[in-house]
């Protein structure tokens, strides 16, 4: 009798350890649970703000969503505005969670006129920045403002070309940039030394606009710090294309300018 017990004992052993073995392999070959899973869903944006507004004060917003659920807690979402043909000048604005999954700022529209708004979305790991064009006024209006416009660029070049006829030049830039990268695996190290009349060019506001032909869809900005007196420095993290062009955006006071130049990975 206690021979047939102890069989019965050893062979429950042998089955548990089986048992546990399977699970171990189980597990081992990925057969976790779905929240272990990553998803490959795209986040996905629907633009609200209407195509054709008033000018003034105006709300607008965009509401993000992933896997047909809201996203109430985006890392970071940006709306970038600008009027067209004046990119150098645009707003970099960041946008407050409102309600399920609506993200809203509320901008002032001085001028009428049309109008550029990208919505820079970082959630659930993933980058995304939809490209809206908007009509401020009525169309009476931006056609006035567009007229407005055309008498004010040519009364400038005649402005320039007399100036010319007396002797005087008119030049685009003040302030010649040496431009540095360094690259490194999916990182790009950004330097870029200013000078003005030999002079060191300090105080001012640089930011780096990233692009490339290779990817359509990129399209960064990298705010530069000052690491020393006229060297404005940055990084931009998670490149994945070997040709670039970098834009050099410089503001101080009432100067604005920007040098473009196209770079690639060595």
């Amino acid at each position: 009798m206690k021979r047939y017990i102890w069989i019965l004992l050893i062979t429950l052993v042998i089955l548990t350890a089986c048992g546990q073995g399977n699970d171990s392999e189980d597990e081992s070959n990925g057969s976790n649970t779905p929240s272990d899973q990553v998803s490959i869903e795209p986040v996905e944006i629907e633009i609200i703000t209407p195509s054709q507004i008033d000018a003034g004060e105006q709300t607008l917003s965009a509401k993000v969503t992933h896997n047909e659920e809201v996203v109430t807690n985006a890392q970071k979402v940006e709306f970038e505005v600008w009027k067209t043909a004046s990119k150098e000048e645009s707003e970099m604005l960041t946008a407050e969670h409102h309600e399920n999954g609506k993200y809203q700022i509320d901008y002032s529209f001085e001028e009428s006129g049309s109008y550029h708004i990208q919505y820079h979305v970082t959630a659930k790991d993933q980058h995304v920045m939809p490209k809206h064009e908007v009509t401020v006024g009525s169309e009476d209006e931006v056609a006035e403002e567009t007229v407005n416009e055309d008498n004010e660029n040519k009364e400038s070049d005649e402005s320039h070309n007399h100036s010319d006829k007396e002797g005087h030049h008119h030049h685009a830039s003040t302030v010649e940039t040496t431009l540095n990268t360094q690259w490194s695996e999916q990182t790009l190290d950004i330097s870029s030394k200013l000078d003005q009349v030999n002079q060191p060019f300090s105080d001012a506001t640089v930011t780096f606009e990233i692009t490339s032909a290779e990817n359509e869809s990129l399209h960064e900005w990298v705010n530069a710090e000052e690491s020393e007196e006229g060297l404005y420095t940055g990084t931009f993290n998670g490149l994945s294309v070997s040709d670039i062009t970098i834009v050099t955006h410089i503001k101080k006071d009432e100067l604005h300018e920007h040098q473009e130049e196209t770079v690639q990975k060595q």
